[in-house]
């Protein structure tokens, strides 16, 4: 017969357990931080990281980065999109437009000097583009990294349609695009350069067990690699516009002067 003392023993051990596994699961709980470092509108850069414990979660990522705001907009540049309709797939261009990478090579640049082995960029811009019909405004989001030597882009929206209604308004992609697995009718391709290319299909894996359409890879060693054959140089034209972006990142802090200086020196030697 069971007594009043062992029913009450049995609830306090099973309150204890259920105790126990509460606590066990905070303990386990992890949290998305992130640190703001541009906003204007809609076109934001940030740095995220995962915590676990209390602490950052390992990535393993190369970072600070020592990539040069060129760098970062040589590899924004090379980026295409391609839309799926009449079932064939047609090229749409570049993905992002000069005033976009113009926003985001600098900050995505200083955000990689800053970030940490367990940190990444997050980025959106936004701008008006042509689409099948009409020209709207439209999105584009997502996370950049370093690892193992190569840059990796992954897109949470792409050439997101903001059309002027309550029931679809341009947000940036609120979960980790490496999870989003499903583009049906877009993708992101290469416009030029060797050594990037999307990743490979690895059976099996979180991540790469199928195509993905919104994830490029960067080999930075052949893709940053200089041109094999004589580039003409820039025109003065060229220069100038350089010289006033250069001017401006050093007013924004995101340079120092020693780094303005030597950029400056370059850019004059050139002309």
């Amino acid at each position: 017969m069971k007594t009043t003392v062992d029913l009450s023993l049995r609830r306090l051990a099973r309150f204890g357990s259920l105790a126990a596994s509460l606590a066990l699961a905070v303990g386990c709980s992890s949290s998305l931080r992130q640190v703001d470092l541009y906003k204007s509108g809609r076109d934001t850069v940030s740095l995220q990281y995962r915590t676990q414990n209390g602490r950052e979660a390992p990535q393993g990522y190369s970072h600070p980065g020592t990539l040069t705001e060129g760098q970062v907009d040589r590899i924004l540049a090379a980026v295409g999109v391609e839309e799926y309709s009449l079932f064939a797939w047609r090229n749409r261009g570049p993905l992002f437009t000069d005033d976009e990478r113009a926003t985001l090579a600098p900050w995505i640049a200083h955000a990689l000097r800053k970030a940490t082995a367990d940190q990444w960029v997050r980025f959106s811009v936004s701008g008006r583009k042509k689409g099948l019909v009409l020209t709207t405004p439209q999105l584009s989001d997502g996370i950049c990294f370093v690892k193992d030597g190569k840059f990796n882009l992954v897109l949470g929206n792409i050439n997101f349609e903001a059309l002027e209604s309550t029931d679809r308004k341009a947000e940036p992609y609120s979960l980790d695009p490496r999870d989003r697995i499903e583009f049906p009718h877009v993708r992101l391709t290469v416009l030029a350069g060797a050594g990037a290319a999307p990743p490979p299909v690895i059976p099996g894996d979180r991540w790469f067990g199928q195509e993905r359409r919104n994830w490029l890879t960067f080999n930075l060693g052949a893709f940053l690699s200089p041109p094999t054959t004589d580039s003409p140089r820039p025109a003065s034209g060229d220069a100038a516009e350089r010289l006033k972006r250069l001017k401006d990142l050093r007013e924004q802090g995101l340079i120092t002067a020693e780094e303005y200086e030597k950029k400056r020196l370059e850019i004059v030697q050139g002309l």
